[in-house]
């Protein structure tokens, strides 16, 4: 998401800075743990933004530049996942 910069008429859209995996992946599975979800799984996928694509810098800004709909590490992650479920 873009926040709106506050400086007057005609102000600019700012891109948001990348939300940092490292400082959030530890809590986000602790989340998912003491919300009873014992299957859950988690990664950093380096280089793919928040949605799973290939990005360089996974800002916001950078969304219109991409053409792949899903970087295919995600998708062997993912395929890897719902296998260790049957």
């Amino acid at each position: 998401m873009a926040r709106r910069a506050r400086a007057g008429a005609g102000a600019q859209w700012q891109p948001r800075p990348p939300v940092p995996a490292t400082e959030n992946i530890a809590g986000i599975a602790a989340a998912l743990r003491a919300g009873g979800n014992r299957r859950a799984d988690s990664a950093i996928l380096p280089g793919l933004n928040h949605l799973f694509q290939t990005a360089k810098t996974g800002g916001t800004a950078e969304y219109a530049t991409i053409d792949e709909t899903i970087a295919p590490a995600a998708l062997t992650r993912v395929a890897g996942f719902i296998n260790k479920q049957r």
